[in-house]
């Protein structure tokens, strides 16, 4: 009996370490993103001539969002495009010009805690598809996209709000889930398991009970059964060397035989050097040269010790060639035309 007690005792202060070491690890991942001017990324000012843009609000859960419309005018639809973890839109803007130059308005925002939304921090996987939710809330109280048909794009975390989004009921006619995973619990095993190797598994019900602590029964929505219920025009996209969101894993691909949607559509990057979580996004031309040009500033930093000056990482900004780094992957863009293309033309 005495030894019982003991082992229960153990167990108890391990379960207890482990939720303490969880919300540490959930602090670190959720913290606030503040945006930097990343020297690896052209972001809006090489755009900006080009691609005018107008800044809007809109509430979530209580927090203020912010975000900005691109292509206003454009009468072919209004994409509304979910940005990855510790990331935002403007990382994105060398895919979604294209969209705007095919006559798309373009609408985007920063999820809670990321830039200057509110929120003080990201709370957790889970609220991506709820910011997502606000968004499209917003947009059906603007008269000005009455007319205008709504897709969504989304990547990563992103991906994971394209899909799982769609367990709200809004007017949505076709969808676009990039490098998205299905389940928030699950894709948190999954990273746990690649950083603590098969003592990961020991966190999964200690995940699932944060995520249930800070969502309650949202922490259980998950990309499949929203793509089931809808029964609308989705396109699944991952890479097949995503060793982020794995493909055979966490990933929405995994999960291919569970999706019972006539209309849910699958695409895998496969191509070597272009099958990552977000390296689908360049092409043969600049996949090398962006490889260079981190590299490049690697070296800066190695060579001041992690302290570049900011003029010397201006003149490195000054000296790159961010039209080929911005070139985008005609792979990409030609698949995702012709399926919001498809979608539409059925209305």
């Amino acid at each position: 009996m005495k030894t019982l007690l003991v082992i229960v005792i153990i167990l108890i202060v391990l379960f207890v370490l482990a939720c303490c070491l969880m919300e540490y690890i959930n602090y670190m991942t959720f913290k606030h993103y503040e945006v930097g001017s990343s020297p690896f990324i052209a972001g809006y000012p090489y755009f900006k001539e080009r691609y005018p843009r107008e800044a809007f609000s809109f509430e979530s859960r209580g927090n203020i969002l912010h975000g900005y419309l691109y292509g206003a005018g454009g009468t072919k639809g209004l994409l509304v495009f979910c940005h990855g973890i510790w990331a935002t839109a403007e990382d994105y803007l060398g895919l979604l010009v294209h969209f705007i130059d095919q006559g798309y308005q373009v609408f985007t925002y920063y999820n809670t805690g990321v830039a200057t939304s509110q929120g003080r921090n990201l709370k957790g996987l889970p609220q991506s598809p709820i910011d997502l939710d606000s968004a499209l809330t917003y947009i059906e109280g603007q008269e000005r996209f009455q007319n205008l048909p709504v897709v969504v794009m989304g990547h990563s975390w992103g991906g994971f709000a394209a899909a799982a989004g769609l367990d709200f009921d809004h007017d949505v006619k076709a969808s676009v889930s990039m490098s998205g995973f299905s389940d928030p619990t699950e894709v948190s095993l999954d990273t746990l398991v690649a950083r603590f190797g098969k003592l990961g598994y020991v966190f999964r019900p200690v995940v699932a009970l944060i995520n249930y602590k800070n969502y309650g029964r949202e922490a259980r929505r998950n990309a499949v059964d929203a793509i089931n219920k809808r029964q609308i025009p989705v396109l699944v996209t991952p890479g097949s060397g995503d060793d982020f969101i794995h493909y055979n894993f966490s990933a929405i691909m995994a999960h291919k035989d569970e999706i019972t949607n006539p209309k849910a559509e699958f695409y895998t990057f496969s191509k070597p050097g272009r099958d990552g979580h977000n390296s689908f996004f360049n092409n043969d031309r600049n996949k090398e040269y962006n490889s260079k040009l981190q590299g490049d500033y690697e070296a800066l930093r190695k060579q001041y010790k992690n302290q570049v000056p900011p003029e010397v990482t201006e003149d490195f900004r000054g000296k790159a060639d961010w039209a080929l780094a911005t070139d985008g992957n005609e792979e990409i863009f030609n698949l995702v035309d012709d399926f919001y293309n498809r979608a539409l033309s059925s209305l």
